[in-house]
């Protein structure tokens, strides 16, 4: 609306009450245009800029990473609906590489979660990585990037309070038994449906399958998982690899 100043100025005093009614509340800025004054305490607020309609999200904060291995060598007894039976566990090199192909291809997302069932973590693809380790014994190897907030602290509190386990939810697609000398009857899981990974605080109720499967952590703003990460996770499974086949640790 184009208004003239001068004649608002000059305006008789009932087009000015028009003009005061019509512009009661608006901007200085504005209220100046029409010759009238602003509003007392108004004289510096300035104008509203126009809103998108969206509200703007702040970025997100990373405030650390998470190591680990998953399943490395073999389980303690772990009870199966497939087969009926409660028996020692071992990943073969195609369940890890049926993972890998699920989560590069995109079409199935892969949760890190706080315990079985818990808050979500990290996603892969995305926040959530893995990788195949050279040796098959170890198996595969994961990193995640944490989000700042309540649930990293949960996470960082529980590294200090005595460690993770890690441990797989999954749905078995195939797998057969074999006898390990000093183990027995092993069933080897060797096509599988990888839904969701676990991290289970140490000392508590529930228990991590995998011994040798442990997560480790940092607080770090670094855009790069911490290498040290990766190594302990790699040697404590390693070492817990070694104690099983009865090697000198």
């Amino acid at each position: 609306m184009n208004i003239d100043i001068e004649y608002a100025n000059s305006a008789p005093q009932g087009t000015r009450r028009r003009l005061e009614l019509a512009f009661r509340g608006a901007p200085p800025e504005i209220r100046r245009s029409v010759g009238l004054p602003p509003y007392p305490g108004e004289a510096t607020r300035q104008a509203t800029p126009p809103s998108s309609g969206r509200a703007s999200k702040p970025a997100q904060r990373y405030v650390g990473w998470l190591a680990g291995t998953l399943a490395p060598f073999v389980s303690t007894p772990v009870h199966s609906p497939r087969d009926g039976e409660t028996l020692h566990e071992q990943f073969s090199d195609r369940a890890w590489s049926t993972i890998l192909e699920q989560v590069e291809s995109g079409k199935r997302q892969v949760k890190l979660q706080l315990r079985h069932g818990g808050p979500v973590v990290a996603t892969a693809p995305g926040k959530l990585r893995f990788r195949l380790h050279s040796a098959p014994f170890v198996g595969l190897c994961w990193e995640a990037r944490l989000a700042e907030g309540a649930l990293a602290d949960k996470i960082f509190e529980a590294l200090a309070a005595g460690g993770l386990g890690v441990s797989a939810g999954f749905g078995c697609r195939n797998s057969w038994h074999v006898h390990r000398q000093g183990v027995g009857k092993v069933r080897v899981v060797d096509d599988i449906v990888l839904d969701h990974v676990a991290l289970i605080p140490l000392g508590g109720q529930e228990r991590a399958a995998f011994a040798g499967a442990r997560a480790y952590g940092q607080r770090s703003e670094d855009s790069r998982c911490p290498a040290q990460l990766r190594t302990d996770a790699e040697q404590f499974a390693w070492t817990e690899i070694r104690r099983q086949l009865g090697a000198p640790l």
